[in-house]
């Protein structure tokens, strides 16, 4: 876990903005396709995942609210909601932790204190440094620039991938610790077969120089 920053990190084993937003954000990065043909994939300097200032959890008088369990019996949940979205910044379970409710039951939990689960459709990982999620994100930034994620921050270069499901690409990623909480998330948050994750995005952090994932649920 590194020192400094929010972080997004699974050691547990998980059980079963706006739509608008988004939709500007990826117009405006001029998406082009890949050799993969479904791959989306932006290289140029661009604007980084913009994320509001969220609020405490009791200042209730915005729409973007703060919430964590700070090493509580072993568990640690950082993260905040707004409008069909919910960031998680900083989470990660001790092998010795007392208790165990899975990451997807608590996001969905924090998620529903104000907004109604079914207008969910962005699932936002920040700062990400699980290794196992963090190697194949780096292999695929190598397989598609030749470069890996942190050497194209280095060079003040954004690059933003993006898979739909069904590519072989989309299923490593979800097959991930990370991609199986937001899986987790979706199947136990709605009616089977109601909603899925359609789209998996990446772009590298220019000032953390991690990776931040974004799960798209339709």
């Amino acid at each position: 876990m590194s020192q400094g920053h929010p972080t997004v990190e699974s050691d547990g084993e998980e059980q079963p903005g706006s739509e608008s937003e988004s939709d500007n954000m990826e117009s405006e990065s001029s998406l082009k396709e890949s050799q993969y043909g479904s791959l989306e994939v932006c290289l140029r300097p661009c604007t980084r995942f913009e994320f509001p200032a969220p609020r405490p959890y009791f200042d209730r008088s915005g729409p973007y609210q703060c919430f964590y369990l700070d090493a509580y019996k072993g568990i640690t949940w950082t993260g905040y909601t707004g409008p069909g979205v919910i960031w998680l910044k900083n989470i990660w379970k001790n092998d010795n932790a007392t208790i165990s409710p899975p990451f997807s039951q608590i996001t969905q939990a924090f998620y529903e204190r104000d907004f109604a689960i079914n207008t969910l459709n962005h699932v936002f990982m920040t700062v990400v440094v699980n290794e196992e999620t963090l190697g194949v994100v780096e292999k695929l930034y190598l397989d598609n620039f030749g470069r890996l994620g942190i050497q194209l921050v280095e060079e003040s270069e954004c690059s933003m991938m993006a898979w739909a499901c069904g590519t072989p690409q989309f299923d490593v990623l979800l097959g991930t610790r990370l991609g199986k909480l937001a899986a987790y998330l979706v199947l136990g948050a709605f009616p089977r077969g109601s909603r899925r994750i359609v789209r998996i995005v990446v772009q590298y952090d220019w000032t953390t120089e991690f990776p931040t994932l974004r799960f798209d649920i339709r």
